[in-house]
């Protein structure tokens, strides 16, 4: 199946699926606090997006005494800035909240334990769909894997048998649903 195929029809269903955020929610903060991980990466869900809009954001800032969210700049890159609460965010370009204080280049993310990106599908194996700009691919290339865990964030029913794989495209190493979390079995 063609990912602009694929995409569009799973976004279809997730405006028309709603679900509760609170199980996911509280299923990411349990693994930060079990694998006691300070410095987190996440990013600000809109509200078609699992994880309930800012709900995921509060929850993850008082499990994690760092928490860095993206801005995307004019050349297609990530830079990094510390969530400090709804106060520190504006509407960026793609009009997603980002924080007003983000410079911290890519390389900013070896330093957290976790790194959670958004998508739109996900295999067992990890392979990832996303929404086809490469932001994620590009800032998480080169990532010491076992220093950091770069996890999906998903509904239950985006966890799919076969998305193409591209060879740019980062492998997950978690799936994070309201169901629970899966640790991918990589093949690729």
């Amino acid at each position: 199946m063609v990912k602009a195929i694929l995409r569009h029809q799973l976004l279809k269903k997730r405006a028309q699926q709603v679900a509760d955020p609170l199980p996911l929610i509280e299923g990411i903060c349990s693994h930060i606090q079990q694998h006691s991980i300070t410095t987190v990466a996440a990013y600000a869900p809109t509200e078609t997006e699992p994880g309930g809009g800012r709900m995921l954001l509060d929850a993850l800032r008082e499990v994690t005494p760092t928490l860095y969210l993206p801005a995307t700049t004019s050349q297609h890159q990530m830079v990094w800035g510390e969530y400090l609460g709804p106060d520190s965010l504006t509407i960026g370009a793609f009009h997603i909240p980002e924080p007003s204080n983000a410079t911290h280049p890519s390389s900013i993310l070896a330093t957290c334990g976790l790194v959670l990106v958004p998508g739109l599908a996900c295999t067992p194996t990890g392979i990832r769909l996303g929404r086809g700009g490469g932001f994620y691919d590009r800032a998480l290339s080169g990532i010491n894997r076992a220093r950091t865990c770069i996890a999906v964030v998903l509904h239950p029913w985006e966890v799919l048998d076969e998305i193409p794989f591209e060879p740019h495209d980062i492998v997950m190493d978690l799936i994070f649903t309201a169901e629970g979390t899966i640790s991918c079995q990589k093949d690729v």
